[in-house]
């Protein structure tokens, strides 16, 4: 054990070679995924229910979630400490999390694309998208039809990012003041990109 504890310790991925009940024993495990979180994919099935060892896991590396066993992805402590971190990790919460609208708010609250990700009742939640679209307007894409027809939502999504008046659908879509908005913002967008390629182009053969 104090071989393999030593490996993990300096490389949690080494638990994928370990023989024996190494991948059973907790110690072990728990400082493998304290050194990478991903090597919590090689932890004994037991272990991948185990709280303590998954919080750790998820902690160290969000994408460590989706080896965890189905009862700790419908652990809101185990999905909500996840999607703070990274709110693509919503991805690997069990469906019934997927619904909950607390989780989704902290999900779509760190990163606006994790609705994606989230069960179309979320999805239709005006409070939900507004949050996931003032922060990346593209997630536009993922509101359901009737928001994407919302002159209130469209218009946050479209100050945000300009191109997102793509996603827009009906008459928001055809709105003189959401268009004008969006090719302002499209505008900003690209001068900006242009002048941060000039500033580089000293620097490309």
């Amino acid at each position: 054990p104090e071989v393999v504890e030593t490996a993990v310790s300096q490389n949690g991925l080494a638990l994928k070679f370990a023989l024996g009940d190494a991948k059973k024993n907790r110690v072990i495990v728990m400082i493998a995924v304290s050194q990478n979180g991903l090597a919590f994919e090689f932890a004994d099935k037991d272990l991948k229910n185990d709280f303590a060892v998954v919080t750790i896991a998820v902690s160290r590396n969000v994408l460590a979630l989706q080896f965890a066993s189905d009862d700790a992805k419908k652990d809101p402590k185990v999905v909500k400490a996840a999607v703070r971190l990274d709110g693509n990790a919503l991805q690997f919460a069990h469906v019934d999390l997927r619904k909950e609208t607390v989780v989704a708010k902290a999900a779509v609250s760190q990163t606006g694309m994790a609705l994606q990700f989230a069960h179309g009742d979320i999805r239709k939640d005006p409070k939900i998208v507004k949050i996931a679209v003032r922060l990346d307007g593209l997630a536009l894409r993922y509101a359901c039809v009737d928001l994407k027809n919302d002159l209130t939502v469209v218009k946050i999504a479209v100050s945000q990012n300009g191109f997102a008046l793509e996603f827009a659908s009906g008459d928001a879509k055809k709105d003189p003041k959401i268009v004008k908005i969006a090719v302002q913002q499209s505008n900003e967008r690209l001068w900006r990109c242009h002048k941060r390629t000039q500033s580089l182009s000293p620097l490309l053969p």
